[in-house]
């Protein structure tokens, strides 16, 4: 049995209020069809992205929209030098990360590049910066580099079918 959209609006609202890492009370929930929107403001980007896991949770949600914008109070524009060091530091203190990421700041906005080998990697980066005070997005732009060439699985596909 499916939950009607009001259904579907009143269990994702109730999920953000038993979430503590989101304030609900200045985000505004819309279904359609079973897609649910989210706007509205937050302090952190940490918390952007705990607004947006508490609707995924909610069981008929189909879709979740995301149009969160994280205002980040008693920070400055200056801040930025702050803020990649500090993004810059916790990449390299991260064991998951390769030194093949690179990264650059503008406005509070982490812009992630460079190549890895496994996603996990990739998505290891961008855990990393996104819990740091000052954040408003991520881009995450890391290129993950496949180990394996075409012509190398060719030919272990050709040795392994000819037996």
């Amino acid at each position: 049995m499916s939950k009607s959209d009001a259904h579907l609006k009143w269990y994702v609202e109730a999920e953000l209020r038993w979430d503590r890492r989101v304030d609900e009370s200045r985000i505004d929930v819309r279904v359609i069809n079973g897609a649910v929107t989210l706007t509205g403001e937050v302090d952190t980007y940490a918390e952007k992205w705990a607004a947006e896991d508490a609707a995924k949770r909610v069981g008929g949600v189909r879709s979740v929209l995301e149009e969160l914008s994280v205002k980040v109070f008693g920070l400055r524009q200056s801040d930025d030098l702050a803020l990649e060091q500090a993004a810059r530091r916790a990449l390299g203190s991260d064991i998951w990360v390769p030194n093949t990421v690179t990264l650059s700041v503008y406005e509070g906005e982490i812009t992630l590049g460079g190549h890895v080998d496994w996603k996990y990697q990739r998505l290891a980066a961008e855990s990393t910066v996104r819990n740091l005070a000052g954040v408003t997005t991520v881009f995450n732009y890391i290129a993950v580099k496949p180990h394996t060439s075409f012509a190398q699985v060719k030919e272990t596909l050709r040795v392994v079918l000819q037996g």
